[in-house]
């Protein structure tokens, strides 16, 4: 629903306050933060947490006619991972290790900021 919503351009539940609300209507329970995030076709994701195991509908999948949370696969993509990098272990292990890396194109402009500034500073 939520995100044929987006796909229809009728853009209802895209507020936090509409998406509290849509998760209280549903589950008769009410929370602080909004609970669904779909993710849009062109644009940044949300951060991929170390529990999207068991927060996934915070990184629902844009295409409404699949109606599920992302893959593992697609969360590594997210995080900059290439498709042939493979994670060992339980699926929930796998979202875990995700979360917690650090993306690896981050890590590499990280790397030569560094080795830039050390070899700045060496010569000196």
């Amino acid at each position: 629903m939520l995100a044929e919503d987006i796909e229809l351009g009728k853009f209802e539940y895209v507020s936090t306050e509409k998406l509290k609300n849509l998760y209280t209507e549903i589950t008769g329970k009410k929370s602080n933060v909004h609970k669904y995030y779909v993710l849009r076709k062109n644009a940044p994701s949300n951060t991929i947490p170390a529990h999207l195991y068991k927060d996934g509908m915070r990184h629902i999948h844009p295409d409404s006619k699949q109606a599920r949370s992302i893959t593992v696969r697609e969360a590594a993509r997210l995080q900059s991972f290439d498709d042939d990098y493979s994670f060992l272990g339980a699926m929930m292990s796998q979202y875990k290790m995700i979360g917690n890396a650090v993306p690896p194109k981050f890590a590499k402009i990280i790397a030569s900021g560094l080795y830039k500034l050390i070899l700045k500073y060496k010569t000196k």
